[in-house]
């Protein structure tokens, strides 16, 4: 008598989430939430970029290259300073 060994791979070919007889069956719900979701990261997305890109633009356009390169840069680098901060006290609690 052999005796299967149930390994990862069994698992996951035995699931099959998204797929009933080889159709595709997406509820709606999971339709909504990915919608959301979706939207919610591009809205995100445009109010970042007003928020960091908005002002120098109009100084730029409006003549004042120099202090809105200058403004870019400062907001970039606190970005920056902020995100390496968030990642070294992530790897200490880890």
């Amino acid at each position: 008598m052999a005796i299967k060994q149930n390994t990862k791979i069994d698992e996951i070919k035995s699931q099959k989430p998204y797929f009933e007889n080889d159709k595709i069956s997406i509820f709606k719900e999971d339709i909504l939430k990915i919608t959301a979701i979706s939207r919610l990261f591009v809205f995100s997305a445009a109010l970042t970029g007003l928020l960091v890109f908005g002002r120098p633009v109009l100084w730029y356009f409006d003549g004042r290259k120099k202090e809105a390169l200058s403004l870019l840069a400062h907001t970039l680098a606190i970005f920056l300073v902020i995100t390496i901060i968030a990642l070294f006290l992530l790897l200490l609690s880890a």
